[in-house]
């Protein structure tokens, strides 16, 4: 399981660090080469950050492991805002 958290550091002060998002991706293929994911998004939302507040599940289909983490990810974060 993939597991990350966003953290907004407002200033850059630590002492006022807010979660405003996290996402969870678990492989659901067995580690095949060409992977499926279920992955759980959620979002705060925050006005002034120009981030939606989101709340979903969903399943990423095809991702070539060799592919890497950031595209895997850039195709969950895309779907969880356009899909």
């Amino acid at each position: 399981m993939i597991r990350v958290t966003i953290e907004h550091y407002p200033g850059g002060k630590h002492a006022s660090k807010e979660t405003i998002g996290s996402v969870e991706i678990v492989n659901i293929s067995h580690l095949a080469s060409s992977s499926n994911y279920s992955c759980r998004v959620i979002a705060n939302g925050s006005h002034e950050l120009n981030i939606p507040a989101v709340n979903r599940e969903l399943v990423i289909k095809g991702h070539y492991r060799e592919d890497g983490i950031l595209q895997l990810l850039y195709r969950v974060f895309w779907q969880a805002v356009h899909e």
